[in-house]
């Protein structure tokens, strides 16, 4: 997702936190789902939450929401910022 064109963090934490909580938590996780018709157990959802979750704090913060879905490997991330900075100039 993160190599596409048009992504944008921004955007993605918006669509998630549609209550503008400044967080993402199960709720959020559940209506963002639901919109996209996929319907997850409450256990499954859970489950993403706690996975993320580094705090323990049973929410995703910004910076733990964006962890958890940029890519590991390097040149996934060197090649998306490559890409930025291409399409900035």
């Amino acid at each position: 997702m993160s190599t596409r064109y048009d992504y944008s963090f921004d955007k993605v934490m918006r669509e998630m936190d549609d209550c503008n909580l400044r967080f993402v938590d199960t709720s959020a996780l559940k209506r963002f789902m639901g919109k996209c018709r996929i319907y997850p157990s409450d256990d499954l959802l859970i489950a993403v939450v706690r996975r993320l979750d580094i705090d323990a704090d049973g929410r995703l913060s910004k910076c733990e929401f964006k962890d958890g879905i940029m890519p590991m490997e390097n040149f996934t991330k060197n090649s998306v910022i490559q890409f930025k900075k291409v399409l900035d100039s």
